[in-house]
């Protein structure tokens, strides 16, 4: 992906993260709400930002940049810029309205490349099997309707998570320690990289590409990690890195509906 809009999403997030937090308000004017509608204290603020569209929805437009700039000749539901109308995908147990749906101009009736944009920014370790069962499930609904959809994620994780308590009082305070990565990058990986697009037992369920976007917040301006300063951590970050997602997607969807 496009380091230069994924940077420039991730300092807005973390100016308006950091206002909803320290104000105990938002920073979004309504008709109800001009001057930003008020909460208890940052913590309430921030949780209540963060289940909104509006924080993930700057990496939704950096995604769709992104493959924009790869690829001039694209159709996106929502257009960029756009929030809605997001394209109800059916899948075996349910419709989702699909994150950002993918087209090539000169074949609008194909299927669509899939790509689902998610957040978790606190509880992560508590949370972590809800996560990957989450990523699990959403392929495998929709593989199980039509084995053929090409599908990518993008997953942001802070590489420090904000310190909860200080949160209550309004202040911007991080946990001393990152998270766990290794568990996080080997058990992607088990999911990630689909290699054939046959129905495989083995294969049906794993995502075409994953990234696993990991971002220091306590930096201003926010950094993007990709470099852990573990060898081995580095090598199992690999397939999971932003650099080529967008690439290896359009290149994979491209041969999927024989686009040439």
């Amino acid at each position: 992906m496009h380091k230069e809009y994924l940077e420039k999403a991730l300092i807005k997030m973390q100016e308006d993260l950091f206002f909803f937090i320290k104000n105990k308000r938002s920073c979004y004017p309504t008709k109800k709400y001009p001057d930003g509608k008020k909460f208890e204290n940052g913590l309430k603020a921030k949780e209540s930002f963060i289940r909104s569209s509006k924080f993930i929805d700057q990496i939704h437009q950096a995604v769709k940049k992104s493959f924009n700039e790869v690829n001039k000749n694209l159709n996106f539901k929502p257009k960029i810029n756009n929030t809605k109308p997001e394209e109800k995908i059916k899948g075996l147990i349910k419709f989702k309205k699909q994150d950002v749906t993918i087209r090539f101009k000169e074949f609008s009736d194909s299927l669509p490349l899939l790509v689902n944009i998610r957040s978790q920014m606190s509880s992560i370790e508590k949370n972590f099997d809800t996560i990957l069962e989450r990523a699990f499930a959403e392929v495998v609904n929709m593989r199980l309707v039509n084995n053929s959809y090409i599908m990518g994620e993008v997953f942001l994780i802070p590489f420090y998570e904000l310190n909860e308590d200080a949160c209550e009082k309004n202040e911007i305070k991080f946990s001393n320690k990152p998270l766990n990565l290794e568990k996080f990058f080997s058990s992607y990986n088990l999911i990630n990289n689909r290699e054939k697009l046959i129905d495989e037992k083995n294969n049906f369920y794993k995502c075409d590409k994953i990234c696993l976007l990991v971002v220091d917040f306590s930096l201003t301006p926010p950094k993007i990690v990709s470099d852990f300063g573990n060898d081995k951590l580095n090598t199992a970050y690999k397939n999971l890195h932003y650099e080529n997602f967008s690439n290896f997607l359009l290149d994979k969807y491209k041969q999927s509906i024989n686009a040439g």
